[in-house]
């Protein structure tokens, strides 16, 4: 009943969010088609109301950072898969004349990235573009990885569909878009790929230390034309980016904590910037930011459905793991013709 009420709540300030703001919105009308300047609220805030897409080919890290250990690895062999992944691009492409690879299912993505400049990683601190992950969290991601199959418990909160996390729903992914509902009390986030997420402006103190909560506790509140959001009592059972990179599977620790800066630079664009600490987790303090794009009349957002028709977990996870039980004849005996090509490519690396 109380996380009925949670979520009933939720709506309210939703619902309030959109009446307020469409108020404001017809006083703004016709600056959706260009940029202008920063649109304001009746109160003299900024206004963030509206849809915007964060699509960004800009890689999380440098290149040259670890790889992470895919199912089947070790340590000597990790990110071996993505070598064969390369292999047999290379080999379709051939196949294809050199022409492009197109999955229809997400094609608008990379087509929007493409508008966005692409730079040399999302991180902007550390200057190398690094995220200083602890040897201890990367031993208990790879222990988790070489026991995939053998229960969901292995499985990060990602996988699960539990939750893409806070900031991980705000990075760049196949459903890169937010909708903003901004009232004087409130600002709501409803992510395409994660649901909402509703937060207090000048809320007062965070809840007390013992309540811990998947995307943690926020507090918002203005700084001049930049909203800042606090964000403190994580559970540790979380992730802080989804992206299918060496993080994803880095579980924080209850010390992590996030801090995002929304600063408008004009009607069509939010800097976002995010700073992360967690002393148990990383070695230092990292950084990482990129644009905003208000798109308020063209993209259209989709109901995410993360777990209808998944059959992932027991026909690859479980299923996985009792064909290893039968031995390496049954597991091979089962195997696509995609896995067979990659294991092949292992054996004869494109050049």
């Amino acid at each position: 009943m109380t996380q009925r009420w949670a979520v009933s709540a939720a709506v309210l300030a939703i619902v309030a969010g959109w009446l307020w703001s469409a108020d404001v919105a017809a006083q703004n009308a016709g600056t959706n088609s260009k940029a202008g300047p920063i649109r304001k609220t009746a109160d003299g805030h900024p206004d963030l109301s509206g849809l915007w897409l964060y699509f960004d080919e800009t890689p999380l890290e440098t290149p040259g950072t670890p790889m992470r250990r895919r199912v089947g690895e070790t340590a000597e062999t990790a990110g071996s898969s993505d070598v064969a992944q390369r292999a047999a691009q290379q080999r379709r492409a051939s196949e294809r004349n050199g022409a492009e690879e197109v999955n229809p299912f997400y094609a608008e993505g990379p087509i929007r990235a493409k508008r966005v400049e692409k730079r040399a990683s999302l991180i902007v601190d550390p200057p190398d573009g690094k995220v200083p992950v602890l040897p201890g969290p990367v031993a208990k991601q790879n222990y988790n990885t070489d026991h995939y199959s053998d229960s969901y418990v292995f499985l990060n909160p990602a996988e699960r569909c539990i939750t893409y996390g806070v900031p991980g729903s705000q990075f760049p992914s196949i459903n890169a878009s937010v909708q903003i509902l901004q009232t004087p009390e409130n600002i709501g986030f409803v992510y395409e790929l994660n649901g909402a997420r509703v937060v207090p402006i000048n809320g007062g103190a965070h809840l007390p230390q013992n309540i811990r909560l998947w995307n943690g506790d926020s507090r918002a509140r203005w700084e001049g034309n930049t909203l800042v959001i606090d964000v403190t009592n994580y559970n540790d059972k979380g992730q802080v980016t989804h992206s299918p990179d060496r993080l994803q599977g880095i579980i924080a620790s209850e010390a992590l904590h996030v801090v995002e800066r929304y600063t408008p630079v004009d009607a069509n664009t939010i800097n976002y910037e995010v700073t992360v600490d967690d002393p148990k987790t990383f070695a230092r303090t990292w950084k990482a930011a990129f644009p905003l794009t208000r798109d308020d009349g063209n993209y259209k957002v989709f109901e995410y459905v993360c777990h209808e028709g998944n059959l992932r977990f027991m026909n690859i996870v479980l299923g996985g793991g009792r064909l290893k039980d039968k031995g390496a004849g049954a597991e091979a005996a089962v195997a696509s013709p995609s896995r067979k090509a990659a294991e092949e490519s292992l054996k004869t690396p494109a050049k």
